[in-house]
């Protein structure tokens, strides 16, 4: 099986466009692009399976992340180059993983680049994108949507700021409630509340609890709840926290969010503000909330 193939061109109902390599590893995750406009896409497939239970759970309008373009079915037709397609542009092993039958899935893709590839980027990064994540989980909360997929993968930052979050194809690819129905690999990591790994209901402060775990480690470098060789999903369970290796200010503020129970955890929209604060006597910039560019 060949490692390149010919550029896969595709339509869906916001236009022509272009899956153009893997996004993240170990995931069904593209990086694509519109090719009206050069606007960066982020694009998944899935089995048409109970697929309006799929397009249910992952249309929302939430303040802090990326808009959904489209979900389209694959065709056999629709990754033939046509007029116009830039046939110079490679694409890594697609038609492989996109194949006939299935639906595609397709969203815009935050400016900047993600915590996983910028990180760790100290306790001032961690503070001043902080400040936008946690936003955007108040946000969710507010509109009863849990996000699910918030990890360093999935958040972006634009230089020091935050620029967004993109959750819905994380949430199609690795939910473990979703694991078996939409084929993704559960890697959970330390970004899942105990509450969602005991297969419970989420509850308003479970996206507080992965945003504070993110930050965490894009602030010190490490998990909170232990590293590769610890089983740090029973740990998460048991609310074995480790020390947090940084400013106490910043503990202060993430600490609280990690509470095994989650009625002991302040929200979101608090814990922003506090952030807020912080950013304001460490003279660290934020951004506008929400962050510009997610819904073009």
């Amino acid at each position: 099986m060949s490692c390149f193939t010919y550029p896969e061109f595709y339509t869906c109902c916001d236009g022509r466009f272009l899956v153009r390599r893997r996004l993240i590893l170990g995931t069904g995750i593209y990086d694509g692009i519109r090719t009206s406009d050069q606007r960066p896409l982020l694009v998944t497939s899935v089995q048409p399976h109970r697929l309006d239970s799929l397009i249910d759970a992952i249309t929302y309008e939430v303040p802090g992340t990326t808009k959904l373009l489209g979900v389209t079915q694959i065709d056999l037709g629709s990754w033939q180059p046509q007029p116009g397609d830039d046939l110079d542009d490679p694409c890594i092993d697609t038609k492989e993983d996109l194949p006939e039958g299935f639906v595609l899935v397709v969203e815009t893709r935050p400016v900047g680049r993600s915590l996983r590839i910028l990180g760790p980027g100290g306790p001032l990064g961690a503070v001043g994108i902080g400040h936008g994540l946690l936003l955007t989980a108040s946000a969710a909360a507010q509109a009863d949507v849990f996000l699910e997929g918030i990890r360093p993968e999935t958040v972006y930052a634009d230089g020091d700021l935050y620029s967004g979050c993109h959750a819905r194809l994380w949430r199609v690819e690795m939910s473990p409630r979703r694991q078996a129905e939409f084929r993704g690999a559960f890697e959970p990591g330390g970004f899942f509340a105990p509450e969602i790994l005991c297969s419970e209901p989420p509850t308003p402060t479970s996206d507080a609890f992965a945003a504070a775990a993110v930050l965490w480690w894009f602030a010190t470098g490490s998990d909170p709840f232990g590293g590769a060789n610890v089983d740090f999903t029973q740990r998460i369970v048991d609310g074995q926290l480790e020390p947090f290796q940084g400013p106490p200010e910043l503990g202060e503020v993430l600490v609280p969010m990690l509470a095994r129970d989650p009625a002991a955890r302040p929200s979101a929209a608090e814990s922003a503000d506090r952030l807020a604060a912080l950013a304001c006597r460490w003279d660290v910039p934020i951004a506008p909330f929400p962050p510009p560019g997610l819904d073009q």
